[in-house]
């Protein structure tokens, strides 16, 4: 390039000899033929290193797709303290928030603040998640899966009774 911008018309290419000290100048046809094969073999080279990504890069989008057709359920989970055996009983709408719920006590954000205190305490491995039941949803127009999922919430309170020593969960009025 030329200092305003145009280029010139005679470039010379220079290759390493036999010692790598040893800089020799290449005619113009060879010239050309070197820069050629030189931007081959480079494209060569970044392609097959973006060709790593892109493996990532699918796979990724791979795991957001199985992710995305996970079929959204409804449904009523634990969360049992291994140590101690105390419950907490939690409905959803949405099981895929389950990673967020413990992302949430993790940080102590989760709204039931004596099972924050407790997760703390012991440890995020004192504690496992069971799904146990999902709601089932029905055709009819009428059909309100919030009301569907409070009863199904009562049904698991009421078995499991995790209030005071033996849970999380405060009861209801």
């Amino acid at each position: 390039m030329i200092g305003n911008g145009e280029q010139s018309e005679y470039t010379e290419t220079w290759e390493l000899g036999e010692s790598p000290t040893e800089l020799r100048s290449l005619p113009p046809m060879e010239s050309e033929v070197y820069f050629k094969l030189k931007l081959i073999t480079t494209s060569f080279t970044i392609i097959a290193k973006n060709k790593r990504r892109v493996k990532k890069m699918d796979r990724k989008k791979v795991l957001k797709q199985q992710y995305r057709e996970i079929p959204i359920e409804a449904g009523i989970y634990t969360i049992t303290n291994k140590k101690n055996g105390k419950v907490c009983v939690v409905s959803t709408r949405n099981f895929k928030t389950i990673n967020g719920v413990k992302f949430s006590l993790e940080n102590g954000g989760y709204a039931n603040k004596k099972l924050v205190e407790e997760w703390k305490e012991y440890g995020k491995d004192a504690f496992s998640f069971e799904i146990v039941e999902v709601l089932k949803p029905k055709e009819d127009p009428y059909y309100n899966e919030k009301e569907e999922l409070a009863k199904l919430e009562d049904k698991w309170l009421d078995k499991l009774l995790p209030f005071g020593e033996k849970g999380y969960n405060n009861r209801k009025n």
